[in-house]
């Protein structure tokens, strides 16, 4: 096609002066060649004007006959110029193409369609009873979480710190406004404010703190099962530990997750008038055989033999028992070489001078008692049935041997004064027989 036909065709058509009728057909059929068309035997009509590029084009000449079979339709015009031929050739290649571009469109409307209704369907669903179920519960967790968090920050830390620092105005204040804190853990070990003020010895601060709380309350136990009586034995201060079971006196009675009560807690750490206090406050007879010997070994082990004397005077059955490793009292004596006195008893000058100055012959007060108590043992142990002396003494493990081999003089004396064929005991080792006879040499 040429440059000037080409711009001719964008230019505005002047009308003709003739029209193309085009019939409306109820059956189109192609026209045969040559037959006219009767122009009033349609009932309707549509017509289009000319153009000046087709100057030779006879009125209705020009024929548009609709296929429905094939949907095509078939143009049948008489051109007579060049011009009228670049136009037919346009329009011809539009006829030929026109299957393949409603082949196209019809393809992108069948898959365009799936995509509508996916994202319409994604928008209307909704969510099942158990996911909805899920959701409400993971938001009320998060609430749950915001809550707990702004608790601790505002007001467990700042009673963490009072109890610590024993600033009972601060704690009044955070009590005044949440009284319930009271007897909340405040950390992430289950403490409670007044598990922290006894660990921290803080006297007075307990004090006030124990007339806000009940009976149960000071019976609330940590993560380890301690309850804030275990804690003030372990400090030692019997002030803290007398407002506590003023309050509640079940509380001596109750163990820790290791099964330890107060009493024996402060039986191992050495805190004498803790356990003096303790023994008179806890019920003897709600202590288990094994929880009285472990009571009569940590306090001979800590260097307590008064203590130690007073508790073998509640059970003289406890000289011949054993703890769980088979351990007597006289087993924990004997491996004490220079905690038996030479005599029972103190000097009238020195029991004076001890009681005028309290804990000045403090040493030689505890090697008495120390003698007293090997002599109270052994004096149970005479009498027992020959086998089980025979199992106590004979063994590889017996005191006596234990005795022998740390040099503990005195008490091996003080058994053998009052038991004479102590002397000619043998040990049966793997390695053969080995006597110690010649200790009394």
């Amino acid at each position: 096609m040429e440059e000037g036909t080409i711009n001719m065709l964008h230019r505005r058509r002047p009308k003709a002066n003739g029209t193309i009728i085009v019939p409306r057909m109820s059956h189109p059929q192609r026209a045969p060649s040559g037959q006219d068309v009767d122009q009033q035997a349609f009932a309707a009509v549509r017509s289009f004007p000319t153009t000046a590029y087709s100057p030779n084009l006879a009125q209705g000449q020009g024929l548009y006959v609709s296929n429905l079979e094939s949907n095509r339709f078939t143009y049948q015009r008489q051109v007579s110029d060049a011009g009228d031929a670049s136009l037919q050739a346009l329009w011809l290649l539009f006829l030929k193409l026109q299957p393949s571009l409603c082949s196209l469109l019809g393809n992108l409307a069948d898959w365009h369609g799936p995509q509508e209704e996916l994202v319409r369907t994604d928008i209307v669903e909704e969510p099942s009873p158990t996911e909805h179920s899920a959701n409400e519960t993971q938001i009320q967790r998060q609430s749950n979480e915001r809550e707990s968090r702004f608790r601790y920050l505002d007001l467990c830390v700042p009673l963490y710190q009072a109890a610590l620092k024993g600033d009972w105005l601060a704690a009044e204040a955070l009590l005044q406004k949440y009284p319930d804190v009271v007897r909340d853990p405040i950390t992430e070990g289950h403490m409670t404010a007044l598990h922290i003020a006894a660990a921290a010895k803080r006297t007075n601060f307990v004090k006030e703190l124990v007339k806000c709380m009940s009976a149960d309350d000071l019976a609330l136990q940590n993560k380890d099962g301690n309850t804030a009586l275990c804690f003030a034995a372990a400090s030692g201060i019997v002030t803290i530990a007398e407002e506590m079971v003023n309050m509640n006196n079940r509380l001596p009675c109750i163990r820790d997750s290791q099964g330890l009560t107060p009493l024996l807690i402060a039986a191992s750490l050495g805190r004498r008038n803790m356990v003096s206090y303790l023994l008179s406050a806890t019920p003897f007879d709600q202590l288990t055989a094994i929880e009285r010997i472990q009571l009569l070994l940590a306090t001979i082990s800590t260097d307590m033999y008064d203590l130690a004397l007073k508790i073998l005077k509640m059970d003289r059955t406890l000289a011949t028992a054993q703890d769980g490793n088979r351990k007597t009292a006289l087993h924990e004596l004997a491996k004490k070489p220079f905690a038996i006195g030479s005599k029972s008893e103190l000097s009238i000058w020195e029991t004076c001078l001890n009681s005028c100055f309290k804990g000045f012959y403090n040493k030689a007060l505890m090697q008495t008692f120390a003698h007293q108590l090997v002599e109270d043992l052994w004096k149970e142990v005479r009498i027992v049935p020959d086998r089980d002396f025979s199992n106590l003494v004979d063994n590889h493990a017996s005191f006596l041997f234990d005795a022998a081999e740390v040099g503990n003089s005195e008490f091996l004396m003080i058994l053998v004064r009052s038991y004479p064929d102590l002397m000619w005991k043998q040990e049966t080792t793997p390695n053969g027989v080995r006597s110690y006879d010649f200790l009394w040499a």
